[in-house]
């Protein structure tokens, strides 16, 4: 699209009023969260496979012990994967024994303090609390522990999430007793309920392991309560295997064994379509009638339009390593941001890029010409699409650009931060150390600011002064350093780069491609 097009268009850009989202934008795109364990190599080998499916993965690492320390099954190499890693901590002490671990506050106190310190050392994103087999009585303990952890991972710009059991109102007794849904939503910034296990190992009569009535209830339920950008839907990738003459407990199985299976014993798959599971009946050589249920690629499709459905954050996996390949089909299939999007006339209020097959609309648009368009931004790389933010963990909708994230906050709706720009520059440096330098003399040519400890002078300060300053780039977080050839400095969000081949013109500093970068980090551009 041509500049001059732009420059109409940007005119026209003044008669839009609200600078909220596209109305009928893009429905959120589901965050994909899978769970990993170290000590099966299957799941390894799909970790390897499908990553690149995933958003979110949480290896099962720590267990609290008894005596309240953490122990770890953390590997010395990280797990290969772009996806952000918020590793899931267990009880193994459980109902009279757990208690004094949940209700004594200096108890919990010393719990909270472990796991930060495991999370800050790892450079993790987060902690996934996985508390189970807890007594419906320690239901006001289990949340003030949530609060606290809260209180101290979000001052660390971490994430909290956690695992609690399924259920379709709130129980107040049995296993699912001790969550309290309503109390624990402040204190969470994501949370995997754990719709499966309607039939268990222990059930006396086969059956799904996920009824897909059962699922809605509980999601729509969940959504109710904790907020559905907050809520993953916990999907199996698993069966079990019941001997219908001896009976419980049944024999738990991957897809893989299953298949292997019907290859011994022959017969074939059964779907059912009310409960959208399938099943398999054969006969062992003792003689005994068995009968599986389990997850395929249509049971998993169909939970996942349950999470669509009800417009939860996005779903979560268990585990890596057990399922139906083919479900990563249908994982792959939710819409990735970077879809390009079929061409349309534009208008005032939506425009086309067919440079990168995106659009651009409503308040973004406004955003993008009132500060820059594509000079400063470069072309829309997504659609609009909700995203947890690593700065504060909060789910926002957001639009990626070459140079740029653009964020949607309606908490500041109707003040010049309703669109506020994300801290590209922070995020591409993560794990990065730049010294702090000693204050520089403030004499117009340069410039220090104390917030980062780092200064700013020369093109770069000029080309900072003259294009936005603080509200466009944020604060200095490197001084001046060599990369790729080039002289560049970071900022919170952007980084510069001079390019002395250009001297005297407009374009003597860019500014690099980090919302690109950061796309190709993840996987979601090549």
């Amino acid at each position: 699209m041509r500049r001059k097009h732009l420059h109409g268009i940007a005119m026209l850009a003044t008669l839009i009023a609200a600078v909220a989202p596209a109305a009928g934008a893009e429905a959120a795109t589901p965050q994909r969260w899978a769970y990993y364990v170290p000590w099966d190599p299957s799941s390894l080998d799909s970790l390897r496979t499908n990553s690149r499916y995933l958003d979110f993965v949480s290896p099962y690492y720590f267990i609290l012990e008894p005596d309240g320390s953490i122990t770890s099954d953390e590997p010395a190499s990280p797990l290969p994967t772009n996806a952000r890693i918020v590793p899931m901590v267990k009880n193994r002490a459980q109902y009279a024994d757990f208690h004094p671990q949940i209700a004594d506050r200096s108890s919990r106190a010393r719990i909270i303090g472990s796991l930060l310190g495991i999370v800050q050392r790892g450079g993790y994103a987060g902690i996934h609390i996985d508390f189970e087999g807890i007594f419906p009585e320690d239901r006001p303990y289990l949340t003030a522990f949530m609060s606290e952890l809260a209180a101290a991972f979000r001052g660390a710009g971490k994430l909290v999430t956690m695992a609690v059991a399924a259920k379709t109102y709130d129980a107040t007794l049995g296993w699912a007793g001790a969550y309290d849904y309503a109390n624990l939503a402040p204190s969470v910034d994501l949370v995997t309920v754990m719709a499966y296990d309607y039939h268990y190992s222990g059930s006396p009569n086969p059956g799904p392991i996920a009824p897909i009535d059962w699922v809605g209830r509980v999601a729509s339920f969940a959504a109710s309560q904790f907020g559905p950008n907050k809520v993953l839907l916990g999907i199996p990738l698993y069966g079990y295997d019941w001997n219908l003459v001896t009976g419980p407990p049944a024999k738990a199985r991957r897809y893989g064994d299953i298949v292997d299976l019907v290859s011994r014993y022959g017969g074939t798959f059964a779907f059912d379509d009310n409960s959208k599971s399938a099943y398999y009946q054969y006969t062992a050589p003792d003689g005994a009638a068995h009968e599986v249920w389990f997850e395929n690629v249509a049971s998993v499709g169909a939970k996942v339009d349950v999470a669509i459905r009800y417009n939860l954050a996005g779903i979560a996996l268990w585990r890596l390593g057990q399922e139906d390949g083919d479900v990563w089909k249908v994982i792959g299939a939710l819409k990735n941001p970077t879809a390009q999007v079929p061409p349309f006339e534009s208008s005032t209020d939506r425009i086309y890029f067919p440079q990168t097959g995106h659009s651009l609309a409503y308040g973004f648009l406004y955003y993008w010409l009132k500060n820059g368009g594509l000079a400063r931004f470069g072309y829309p790389i997504t659609e609009e699409f909700d995203e947890v933010n690593p700065a504060d963990g909060r789910i926002y909708t957001v639009q990626y650009f070459e140079r740029a994230r653009f964020e949607y906050h309606p908490e500041y709706k109707g003040t010049p931060y309703e669109v506020l720009q994300g801290l590209l520059g922070r995020e591409a440096t993560a794990g990065r150390q730049f010294a702090p330098v000693p204050p520089v003399q403030q004499d117009g040519q340069s410039v220090y600011f104390p917030e980062t400890g780092h200064s700013l002078s020369g093109v770069f300060l000029q080309y900072w002064r003259s294009r936005g300053g603080l509200m466009q780039f944020g604060y200095p977080i490197s001084e001046p350093i060599q990369e790729n050839g080039f002289t560049v400095q970071y900022f919170e969000r952007v980084r510069m780069e001079h390019h002395p081949e250009y001297a005297g013109t407009p374009y003597e500093v860019l500014l690099g491609l980090l919302g690109r970068e950061l796309l190709v980090r993840r996987g979601w551009l090549n």
